[in-house]
């Protein structure tokens, strides 16, 4: 069984989980600065001016606020879940579940930001669908690379 150390997929049985890092530490450290931003501009307006402020108002404010810091982290927590012969793709708020036998191939060429899951289906001019998989990107460096090719050898040995 593979070790579950920083630079691998974390395994457990027969399950390996694709996960990106450097976005990850991105998007965490952007929203907490964005989250502190915000409580220090409110507090720097002083009492008498947040008085001014209506309930609606400030509510409206913090519906902004989860909401960058939620579709910061939707994107950030995106993965990629190989159980079995079950290819699981979540690419921000969207899952889509694929079996082994229908991924045609894993396409990472230099220059994509991210890895491509290449399906059997094709659309109505006949090319292959192709699915974003935001787990593997580009600026993970050698370790998209790796992890690529692994999920490669992982769902060519589940069909």
């Amino acid at each position: 069984m593979p070790s579950s150390s920083p630079t691998s997929p974390r395994a457990v049985s027969d399950r390996v989980v694709f996960r990106p890092r450097v976005l990850l530490v991105f998007a965490s450290t952007v929203s907490v600065l964005f989250v502190a931003a915000c409580l220090v501009g409110w507090s720097a307006l002083g009492a008498e001016l947040r008085a001014q402020f209506t309930v609606l108002q400030v509510a409206t404010l913090l519906i902004f606020l989860v909401w960058i810091v939620g579709l910061m982290m939707a994107m950030a927590l995106s993965v990629v879940v190989v159980d079995g012969a079950t290819v699981k793709v979540r690419n921000g708020l969207v899952t889509r579940r694929y079996r082994a036998a229908d991924v045609r191939a894993i396409r990472f060429r230099e220059g994509d930001p991210w890895a491509y899951l290449v399906l059997h289906e094709t659309d109505a001019e006949g090319a292959h669908r192709q699915r974003q998989l935001l787990a593997i990107q580009t600026v993970d460096r050698g370790r998209a690379r790796d992890d690529a090719a692994r999920l490669r050898e992982l769902i060519r040995s589940r069909r």
